[in-house]
């Protein structure tokens, strides 16, 4: 992880996803905040009711940082929690141990993605994710669409 080697494959990767199916429609980071987030503190090992929550009855920000400080799965487990929910709810992506599915979600239905998990200086996690979305026009068409609206000649 993170040598050279690993670098040209990941790119390897990537380049061939984009010979198959055109280059990727969006490229996005996802960064969810751990620090100030209740379900973070629930993995930490906070008592806090998600059914009668009141903003101001958890842990100040400084307890807050001092759970997220001293147990960074905790940190770990919040963010593979929320990407998967982001994953199944906005994006309907579907990933099991042996098959990927994918149906319409808020950019449309997904037809390859690829992602990378960096951590920043103070360790938070953060998602950087191609995306290939089905039926996109190429790159002809849209110069061909654009043309018609006369913002391209």
């Amino acid at each position: 992880m993170g040598s050279d080697q690993s670098h040209y494959q990941l790119r390897s990767q990537i380049w061939s996803t984009t010979v198959y199916q055109s280059p990727p429609s969006l490229w996005i980071t996802i960064n969810p905040s751990n620090l100030h987030d209740p379900i973070t503190q629930i993995f930490a090992g906070e008592k806090i009711d998600l059914d009668d929550f009141l903003a101001m009855a958890g842990p100040d920000k400084t307890k807050c940082a001092q759970n997220i400080a001293a147990d960074p799965y905790a940190a770990t487990k919040f963010f593979h929690f929320m990407i998967k929910v982001i994953f199944e709810t906005l994006l309907q992506i579907k990933v099991t141990d042996f098959h990927v599915t994918s149906q319409m979600g808020i950019l449309g239905v997904i037809s390859a993605y690829f992602g990378t998990v960096e951590s920043q200086g103070w360790g938070t996690l953060h998602l950087h994710l191609l995306l290939w979305l089905k039926n996109v026009p190429s790159y002809d068409e849209i110069l061909v669409l654009i043309s018609y609206c006369g913002l391209y000649t």
